[in-house]
């Protein structure tokens, strides 16, 4: 610590004698670095900040517990990151200046262990380290490997898997959904048996020069997991929204060493952080799929994926320009239908319409239809319907339980002459040409059924569909 700290002293004589040592720097780079049009991270900005932090430390507001030795030695690297900054927005003597302003982080990280008040300094730390990033790599200064922070934590809303974007490649595999236990949110997939694959794929995440990445934590949950090459996550840079067998993909190991394989209770999934470096100035989505085979009978819970970085969250972007969206919030604005028997009815929640059977002592078969969407205008459909479904077996869907269908403006009332659209989960959807550029509704059929079984005791085939909107998407607009 003595030899940092006489080296530190040295480095900042040096850069204190900027009057008289003023390096040439090209004219291209000179100037305030912008983070972006509405953040600047001025360095004389950061001064003050920091000058403000000085003051709180020596009036005794933060850093109370600490020592005095502690406490001063804060105030004097404070005061070489001042100094130091301030060169840089002069653009005197920068490369010694990018270093002291190095060695004085590496310090006050070292200060700042355990201390109860360093969350009140980390955004100010998280700052300083983000521009001297910058500055270090357009001057070509070497400098220490960066800590970074958290510059985006995504967690689910539990009642879908937007803004993500499930896709089944196999006909019969299992959808990712949203789901929510005890306060926790979450895409969950399940799987009993059977070879599947099924993605899971974010939007665009952009890493420019204003959001450096370093490492991405995921927290994952899993239960009954046999292989570890069932799971997987993928990095590509070229996908684009359709199509993910056509894209290039990079895999990343998913293996906790500390989780017991074939385990059958709810394990919190611990994999080891993923490096993003490579992926600096680049465009990356992520996917996380489901790839099992016969004998797998698991589930895989993602609940949260934490970017770590320098400077600002990355931007995301959509695959795809969303025309509009249809609401399916207001029950009185929608037509529901008896197919059959006595069954249950839609009813509406906050913010979407649901539907089960279970524990009803009746069976039967209903629909519901969409308001008229208008899609005249729209050169070519995708849509996206906002869905979560539970308790829905392999078995209840080969009997066609629940259906999403379709119908011309011309066979509008007459239910019978829909056309069925193959949508298993919140995967986008491209309507068949028999339902392009015109008016359509949209029809949702739910079966549930009661039934005693051989010990007299009440059964239920009733699976819970919850249903928020759809969304539409064109996939050639005009130009």
């Amino acid at each position: 610590m003595k030899t940092l700290v006489v080296l530190l002293t040295l480095i900042l004589t040096i850069s204190c004698s900027s009057d008289k040592t003023v390096e040439k720097e090209d004219s291209t780079t000179q100037g305030v670095f912008q983070l972006s049009e509405e953040t600047s991270f001025d360095p004389n900005e950061l001064v003050k900040e920091s000058r403000a932090i000085k003051e709180q430390i020596q009036k005794g507001y933060i850093f109370k517990s600490s020592t005095d030795y502690d406490r001063d030695a804060m105030i004097r690297i404070l005061a070489i990151v001042d100094s130091n900054l301030s060169n840089l927005s002069r653009e005197n003597n920068i490369k010694n200046s990018i270093k002291a302003i190095d060695l004085a982080q590496v310090e006050f990280r070292e200060l700042l262990l355990l201390k109860r008040d360093k969350p009140v300094v980390a955004p100010f730390m998280a700052k300083i380290e983000y521009i001297n990033f910058v500055y270090a790599n357009r001057y070509g200064v070497s400098i220490s490997e960066p800590q970074g922070s958290a510059i985006l934590n995504f967690n689910f809303d539990g009642k879908s898997v937007s803004p993500f974007t499930p896709l089944a490649i196999s006909k019969d595999a299992p959808a990712w959904q949203g789901g929510s236990f005890r306060g926790t949110n979450y895409a969950i997939i399940e799987t009993e048996g059977g070879k599947n694959q099924s993605w899971l794929i974010s939007p665009k995440y952009v890493f420019d020069n204003s959001a450096i990445p370093l490492s991405l934590e995921l927290s994952q949950v899993v239960r009954g997991l046999d292989r570890y090459e069932s799971i997987k996550m993928l990095i590509s840079e070229n996908f684009d929204g359709r199509d993910p067998l056509t894209a290039k993909w990079e895999e990343y190991s998913l293996k906790d060493e500390n989780y017991v394989l074939g385990d059958n209770g709810w394990r919190d999934y611990n994999t080891p952080r993923i490096d993003l470096k490579k992926y600096q100035d680049k465009t990356i989505s992520i996917a996380f799929v489901l790839d099992t085979i016969e004998s797998d009978a698991f589930t895989w819970e993602v609940i949260s994926l934490k970017f770590i970085g320098l400077g600002k969250a990355p931007r995301q972007k959509a695959y795809f320009n969303l025309e509009f969206e249809s609401k399916l919030t207001n029950i009185d604005e929608l037509t529901q239908e008896v197919v059959e028997g006595n069954p249950v009815e839609f009813k509406n929640k906050k913010d979407s319409i649901e539907i089960s059977g279970f524990r009803a002592n009746q069976s039967g078969t209903r629909a519901i239809f969409s308001k008229t969407i208008d899609l005249i205008s729209i050169n070519k459909t995708m849509i996206e319907v906002d869905q979560s479904i539970r308790f829905y077996s392999r078995e209840l869907q080969e009997r066609g339980f629940l259906k999403i269908v379709a119908l011309r403006e011309q066979d509008f009332g007459q239910a019978e002459k829909y056309i069925e659209l193959k949508i298993s989960g919140s995967e986008k959807y491209i309507l068949p040409e028999s339902l392009q550029g015109q008016n359509i509704q949209l029809g949702f059929y739910y079966q549930h059924e009661h039934y005693i079984d051989e010990d007299g005791k009440d059964r239920y085939n009733a699976p819970s569909w919850r249903i928020s909107g759809v969304k539409v998407f064109d996939l050639e607009p005009a130009k």
